[in-house]
């Protein structure tokens, strides 16, 4: 099989050596997920990235032992300082995750500026905003490595944060989503409306990882006003489904008006839902991206 290597100079800014090779009839695909993707940012010199976690020690060094000069909440805002390309990243494993150290520099929470280190696994690999409950206001939605200790080589999960004027509003456990650094892995966050459901929103998380072995891990989940429910969880490249649920659209009392469930992946990469309301007949109904800040 043809393989196309793909190196750092695919993200002109970025500041840490990028070997990937995937194989050619996956190139298209991977220039989309790339361009909608925000790893871009996670390793270029004065890229904005948020903290991922409740309490997010920021490090006089690069080590959970050295002091903590700094604790952030989930979302908070840092500047990356980017490492010399031909720098070896520090690294560490924490929780069974290894991710590498983020030289960041910031202002905590009364405004005090530091500079210092948040191991990667910290740092939220995906972030969105949109308006989910309906008052007009944005909320963040951030994706990043699970909460939960990784306790073998098969315990891999992601988790999705929806926070609400800094507080926690939902999370979500993202099952078999490999997001640390060992991984070798591109994530991909994105907010969908699907009109032929009412407009429901459904939130992409997936990762794309390159090599000999390439894989896509695809995850979608419904917001139901309250909380997510998981819709789908694929690998593109075999076609297995590994869990499909289809998920019921209510109206504003709470009566079922409509069953989506989804179907595949469209020719634009962009998901395809079959959807059933009581009385209407079936319509084929593709999401579209949410275009939030």
């Amino acid at each position: 099989m043809l393989f196309i290597a793909l190196a750092s100079s695919l993200f002109a800014n970025a500041t840490m050596p990028q070997t990937r090779t995937i194989g050619g009839e996956w190139e298209a695909y991977f220039d989309w997920f790339h361009r909608q993707s925000q790893v871009e940012q996670l390793y270029s010199n004065g890229a904005t990235l948020y903290a991922f976690g409740d309490k997010v020690a920021v490090h006089s060094g690069a080590s959970r032992n050295s002091k903590i000069i700094a604790t952030l909440s989930n979302g908070h805002s840092l500047k990356n300082i980017g490492y010399a390309t031909d720098a070896e990243l520090p690294t560490e494993e924490i929780n069974g995750y290894g991710d590498f150290w983020y030289r960041v520099k910031g202002q905590n929470a009364a405004g005090k500026a530091f500079q210092g280190y948040v191991w990667g696994g910290h740092i939220a690999k995906g972030w969105r905003k949109a308006d989910l409950t309906g008052d007009g206001k944005a909320e963040f939605v951030l994706l990043g490595v699970s909460s939960k200790p990784r306790k073998k080589l098969t315990d891999i999960h992601g988790e999705l944060r929806i926070l609400q004027k800094g507080r926690v509003l939902h999370r979500s456990d993202v099952p078999g989503l490999c997001l640390f650094e060992d991984c070798g892995s591109s994530a991909l966050l994105r907010i969908l409306n699907v009109p032929a459901a009412n407009n429901a929103l459904v939130i992409e998380a997936s990762t794309m990882t390159i090599g000999c072995w390439a894989g896509i891990e695809k995850t979608y989940f419904y917001w139901n006003g309250s909380g997510l429910e998981l819709i789908c969880h694929a690998e593109l490249i075999s076609g297995k489904v590994l869990s499909s649920h289809p998920f019921s659209v209510k109206d504003k009392n709470g009566a079922e008006v409509m069953n989506c469930r989804y179907v595949r992946e469209g020719d634009d990469y962009n998901p395809l839902w079959d959807c059933r309301g009581t009385k209407a007949k079936p319509a084929a109904a593709q999401a579209v991206v949410v275009r939030a800040k």
